[in-house]
Formats: structure tokens, sequence, C-alpha cells
């Protein structure tokens, strides 16, 4: 064996979340009916509020395990600040926790090296500490699994791992280590000797404007499926996604050395007379169900 960061459709053992929580209320409920959910808070106030609404509404509340932590601004992004599962070489289990700082930027695709907040304002190297990073270990404690913290930046929602070697992610991540002061080369070597992944696949950023995260973008089904997201014909992005597929995607070869098979999932405007797009490729494999985003909207049901 060797070690590697799992792969998102690997069988789990639960479900992590955090209160208060961003969620749909039919989905957590779901959750709590089917699986054991890690639920994050940061003291007694909100456990009790989790309590007492899941009392009220319904859910199962003897399918949680309750893991105190320092929570701040960013809690409710659980996928990206979250500890990464990663078993070692003798088939152990533990959680490494990424360097949580500045987090989550945006930038543009005129200005792809600066770091912004959501109103479009370039950050400093001293903006943004975030609580995330002193929750990790005091969660992953609470689970009962060993932590190792990673001092570069690897956020959850820009990584896809194919379990064996292989991860991809866009260009965003360089920017933010870069950011940070780590080198490319630095961040490459680290990332392998810490998560045993020695092959990453960077692809373009794709939104005007946005976190450019990956699983916005395309999912990876199995370690030879991707699925792709498409905008219409119509759209100014659509010429842009298709290049990053045609360019840069179907010229990445599988763990077994053939290409991928690429599937398409449309994604459309989910406001009239808006630009937006719907990230239908931002659903959750779990264990034998998919969840998928729902927008309202008749594609809904298409996707």
């Amino acid at each position: 064996m060797k070690k590697r960061l799992a792969a998102e459709w690997e069988p789990i053992k639960g479900v992590m979340i955090a209160w208060p929580p961003f969620l749909p209320h039919a989905y957590m409920v779901d959750l709590l009916e089917n699986y054991k959910v890690y639920l994050c808070y940061p003291d007694e106030e909100s456990k009790q509020d989790a309590i007492a609404y899941f009392t009220k509404y319904g859910g199962n509340i003897d399918n949680i395990i309750w893991c105190q932590g320092d929570l701040g601004f960013e809690s409710a992004w659980v996928r990206d600040w979250g500890m990464h599962p990663i078993f070692d070489e003798k088939g152990d289990f533990y959680l490494a926790g990424a360097e949580y700082q500045l987090s989550t930027p945006w930038v543009s695709i005129d200005d792809q090296e600066t770091l912004c907040g959501h109103e479009d304002e370039p950050l400093s190297k001293d903006d943004c500490e975030q609580n995330e990073d002193l929750a990790q270990p005091q969660i992953a404690k609470a689970i009962g699994n060993e932590f190792i913290k990673l001092p570069f930046s690897l956020t959850g929602g820009n990584i896809m791992s194919d379990g064996h070697n292989k991860l991809m992610m866009m260009h965003i991540t360089q920017t933010e280590n870069r950011y940070k002061g780590v080198s490319d080369e630095d961040f490459y070597k680290m990332l392998e000797d810490m998560t045993g992944m020695g092959e990453v696949n960077v692809f373009s950023n794709y939104a005007d404007f946005g976190l450019q995260h990956i699983d916005c973008f395309l999912k990876m089904l199995d370690e030879e499926t991707l699925l792709v997201s498409r905008p219409p014909k119509d759209h100014h992005l659509y010429e842009r996604y298709e290049r990053i597929l045609t360019e840069e995607i179907k010229k990445c070869k599988t763990c077994y050395g053939r290409p991928f098979k690429i599937h398409r999932i449309d994604i459309v405007p989910f406001n009239e007379g808006s630009d937006l797009l719907t990230a239908y490729a931002n659903s959750i494999i779990l264990n034998q169900t998919v969840y998928v985003p729902a927008y309202g909207i008749p594609q809904d049901e298409i996707a």
C-alpha cells in the first residue's frame, strides 16, 4: 500500500456538518436518518439549539457525534476547511488539516494572482485569521482520530482525489500558496510527502470572479470517470469551459494510463436574467446515494 488521500466515492463512516448550519432542512434530516453525523459546534448554547431544532423538526439525534471546536465565520463551509482523510502505508486512517488563513478567497479571471474578499477588495496577508484552523485538531480529537497539520493551503472544495496518486485542482490553489510564501515546488513536494499524492493536475480558473473551486466545475465519479459541467452554448462562459476540457482535462491520464471517460452535466443560469450558473457537479456521494443541489428550476429534475 501507499499513503493516499481518500477518494469521494469510497465508503464513508459518516458526514460532517457544522452548527449553525447553512443547509436545507430536509437534507439534514435525511442525513440524520441514514448516517452518523459528526456535528461541529462552537459552544454549549449552540449544542442545545441543535438538540432543540432536531427534536422539534425531526432527525435522529442518536446518530449525532458531537464535536466541539473554535468555529468562526467560515464554519458552515465544512468541505472547505474540514480535514482531509488520509490512509498511510499500513492502511491506518488519520485526518490532515490544511492551513486556512486568508480563506476562502476569490480571484478575478483578469487578475488571477490577487486574492480578494467577496466584495472584490484585495486581501492582505494579515486578513481573515480563521478560527477553523484552531478547530481542526479539536474536532479530530473529539472524533478520536490522529491529526496532522499541513503547512500549506489545500481548500477542500478545490481538490479531487482519485484515491491512488492523482489530485485535480484549479489554479487558485497555487495562488493561495504563493500568497503565503509557499512556492509551487515546495507545495508539490510537501503535498506528496504529507498526503502521498504525487501527481497534481492544475486546471485554469473558469469563473469571471469567484472561488474557482473545482467541485463546481467537475466531479470525479471514480478513478477513471469525470462528470464535467457544460454551460448553454449562448452563455459567455461556454467557450472557456470547453477550452479547459479540450486543452487541459482531456490531456490527463488515469492512474492506469488511459484517457478519462467524460460525462457532461448541463448547467444553466439559476435566475432569469442572471449569468450565475447552477453547480450541479457540486454534489455529494454518500455510499450508494448521491445528493444533488437544487435551485427550484426545471433543470433540477434533468440534473
